[in-house]
């Protein structure tokens, strides 16, 4: 607003007063990081699916064969079974709020591609199943 440049002054007294409600009170740094940092953390879940249930399959798994899965077992191994499609949807929404002009989408979008990287790093190294394996798994699970 006490820009030199005409450009990047606001062109109307409406435009100036919106701008000073919209400052929150505080200090601007901590808002700053936490305006970037809740949408980062949003692309970090959606990036992370289907592996966040992952412990869940762990957690409630039983070793005998002719036991009953839980019910929450069964959309988690769709999940499982959908991950080509879930991958490639996830890199869709990625590139989609990467090309966007809002801040916000771009910090989603670097959430989510963060995340598929940080993933493919550990299924190549061992540290994670890959999920063609999980497929038999949870299906063995939840079948009666």
């Amino acid at each position: 607003m006490q820009s030199t440049d005409a450009f990047w002054r606001p062109p109307n007294m409406w435009d100036v007063k919106k701008r000073l409600l919209f400052i929150q009170p505080g200090n601007p740094r901590l808002v700053s990081i936490r305006q970037k940092a809740f949408p980062l953390l949003i692309g970090l879940f959606i990036g992370s699916l289907p592996y966040i249930f992952l412990p869940l399959v762990w957690l409630f798994s039983s070793p005998d064969p002719n036991a009953s899965a839980p019910w929450f077992l069964v959309p988690v191994g769709l999940l499982f079974s959908l991950w080509p499609f879930v991958l490639i949807c996830q890199c869709m929404v990625a590139l989609s709020f990467l090309l966007v002009a809002r801040s916000h989408q771009r910090w989603i979008s670097c959430g989510i591609l963060l995340m598929l990287a940080l993933i493919f790093l550990a299924i190549f190294f061992g540290w994670l199943p890959p999920a063609s394996s999980l497929i038999h798994y949870v299906n063995q699970e939840t079948s009666p």
